[in-house]
């Protein structure tokens, strides 16, 4: 069990004891124990509106909020020793919290498909940064929810998921950004090149978390009629390295210890969404009719930011780039202060291919017939924690097989520093050849290369679903040369 995580700063001292009485008097502690309950942590923001006795909701509301490119490791709860998200530590220590959860690639937009699908990029179709788009035939989470009565609110700060993608699709109301990135057509946001070309010159600035906090709740304003499926993304986390990142005056002189850049602003992201979302949801359990709502918190996938963490490989920085628990492995936190049975730490490991038929089932929503993932909560006939995660981003090809004591790596790019194969141990440093067991664990290795092989075979590639636009005849040749398509 993770150490007690400390109170957030927005609670104060009145705000413990006011708490602590209701804790007592709900619970029934005799009046001696009021210290004891005064010391322990915080609770996390709703709790104190949950009523034990009450009835549930016969739908409650869900909402999905995905913190780009937020590691696992680098939450409190999760064992940084920094301790950089308090409120998120509290949230996940009063709900569920999944230990070990594996992403299945490790750049946003085929990630968010699984998320938002429960089928694998390759059944998505989804390879290339360039126009591939969610296909129109899976059923995606807000579809699902609207077909069961929800009303459906979604927005985003990253571009890779714009409706120009297709990750509008379901929602009653869905707002993208009019940022793009570099290599983003300019028809990608609706506008014409000379602007692309003087906001590529300005550099970007994607909406903050507050922004995109204060959007959605404006959005759930303008939508009274319940229930909700929420699904929104914040990007400041991916954004850490920017110049223009929205930080806090007190975060911006957080971890001065710290003497990396990038590790310290990393942290400093994560300490600023891990507030602004405390407040939001302290909101959002306010409000009338949302007493009963499933809080989900998890990513897209991780980040390399520092050379020194696989000092053998080239260029490891950034995400996309390789398939190593640094950028597969995310966290995943399920809270809702109306149902007490939503507790403790489940090991894992589970996929985020697993997300939506979890959260469908959770909310009594009808699966789709066709998905890749199982409800972790109640699919006793899943398989036992395997798990793939494929790249393909900007040249790269990799594939690898998680299993709870091994990763199994193919490297089909001749990336530098990395050898063709790996069977790198889980929760250990992973450095290509140096801390490979390829060798010294054949027959490990011989059984992961069998099972990834069976998985391959299982699961052909589909071809990808293009954005409005023709795909560029370079992009055309490389997905030929590597068969993702004929």
């Amino acid at each position: 069990m993770s150490p007690p995580t400390p109170a957030p700063a927005w609670l104060s001292a009145v705000g413990r004891i006011r708490v602590a009485a209701s804790l007592v008097v709900g619970v029934g502690v005799a009046a001696g124990a009021t210290l004891a309950v005064l010391h322990r942590p915080a609770p996390p923001p709703g709790a104190h509106l949950a009523v034990p006795d009450a009835p549930r909701a016969r739908q409650p509301n869900v909402v999905l909020i995905i913190v780009d490119t937020l590691r696992a490791d680098h939450l409190g709860v999760y064992g940084h020793p920094a301790s950089p998200s308090p409120e998120l530590d509290a949230i996940a220590e009063a709900g569920l919290r999944v230990q070990t959860v594996v992403a299945p690639t490790t750049w946003t937009r085929p990630s968010i498909g699984t998320m938002v699908t429960g089928l694998h990029p390759r059944s998505l179709g989804i390879y290339s940064e360039d126009r591939h788009a969610l296909p129109d035939a899976p059923t995606t989470l807000a579809e699902a929810f609207s077909a069961a009565g929800y009303t459906t609110l979604g927005t985003t700060a990253n571009p890779n998921i714009n409706p120009y993608y297709g990750f509008d699709q379901g929602f009653d109301w869905y707002q993208g950004t009019d940022q793009l990135f570099d290599w983003m057509p300019a028809d990608a946001v609706g506008i014409t090149e000379a602007e692309a070309t003087r906001r590529r010159r300005r550099g970007r600035d994607l909406p903050s978390a507050q922004a995109v906090l204060d959007t959605i709740s404006g959005a759930i304003d303008a939508h009274p009629e319940g229930p909700w499926f929420v699904q929104l993304n914040v990007m400041d986390v991916h954004e850490f390295s920017v110049d223009s990142l929205d930080l806090p005056a007190d975060v911006a002189a957080l971890y001065s210890s710290v003497p990396s850049r990038s590790a310290r602003r990393y942290l400093q992201a994560v300490t600023t969404v891990s507030r602004r979302i405390d407040a939001f949801a302290r909101d959002l359990y306010a409000r009338p009719g949302w007493a009963d709502t499933l809080l989900v918190i998890t990513s897209d996938h991780g980040e390399t930011f520092d050379h020194e963490e696989h000092p053998s490989v080239a260029d490891p920085r950034w995400h996309g780039h390789l398939v190593y628990e640094s950028q597969a492995l995310v966290p995943l936190i399920l809270y809702n202060p109306s149902d007490p049975s939503l507790a403790g730490v489940l090991p894992g490991p589970v996929g985020l291919v697993d997300l939506a038929p979890t959260l469908l089932a959770y909310a009594g929503v009808p699966l789709p017939e066709e998905l890749d993932g199982h409800d972790i909560r109640s699919d006793t006939s899943a398989p036992a924690g395997s798990y793939v995660v494929e790249t393909l981003f900007r040249g790269v090809e990799k594939i690898a097989l998680y299993e709870p004591e091994w990763h199994y790596i193919a490297n089909r790019d001749a990336h530098a520093g990395l050898p063709e194969l790996e069977l790198q141990a889980a929760g250990r440093s992973e450095d290509g050849s140096a801390t490979s067991q390829l060798g010294a664990r054949t027959d490990e290795a011989d059984a992961l290369a069998a099972r990834l092989a069976e998985w391959e075979r299982a699961h052909p590639k589909t071809p990808p679903t293009l954005a409005e636009g023709p795909v560029p005849e370079t992009i055309q040749e490389q997905l030929q040369a590597i068969g993702y398509i004929e």
